[in-house]
């Protein structure tokens, strides 16, 4: 009986270990958890759309390389400040924030591209082997 009773704690304790963590909107607009939900295979889609969407309405948008390279045609000011941020890319210090940031945003974009066809209505993302599956009976 008290093995019984032991096992069933466990499950229960493993179930809860793996569900979706979700933060208040206060948490989202301070801290970016969008990065941690996004990594997570439990996460909801519209879970991680809201931390995404709460962060940036309080945070600047990080500047990514499509803005900064094909400067050709740039006026003298715009070639001043892509020089500047150059320099700090490559300047002494290594990966600033707001380079991590860029990154993680660029990441992010990638993650909705590649996750889209997968989300179901409720916003639950498909699971790999559920994705082989699908894929398994399309294919000839």
């Amino acid at each position: 009986m008290t093995r019984l009773l032991l096992i069933s704690a466990l499950l229960l304790l493993s179930c809860m270990a793996n569900a979706q963590k979700i933060y208040s909107e206060k948490a989202y607009r301070h801290y970016p958890h969008w990065i941690d939900l996004m990594e997570d295979t439990l996460s909801n889609y519209h879970e991680v759309e809201k931390a995404f969407q709460l962060y940036f309405s309080v945070h600047p948008l990080p500047r990514e390389e499509d803005e900064i390279i094909g400067m050709r045609n740039a006026t003298g000011e715009e070639k001043q400040h892509k020089e500047s941020w150059l320099a700090k890319l490559f300047g002494t210090r290594r990966l600033p924030p707001e380079n991590e940031m860029a990154f993680a945003v660029k990441r992010y974009r990638h993650w909705q591209l590649m996750t889209e066809p997968w989300i179901q209505e409720d916003g639950r993302i498909l699971f790999p082997y559920e994705r082989k599956k699908i894929l398994d009976n399309v294919r000839p």
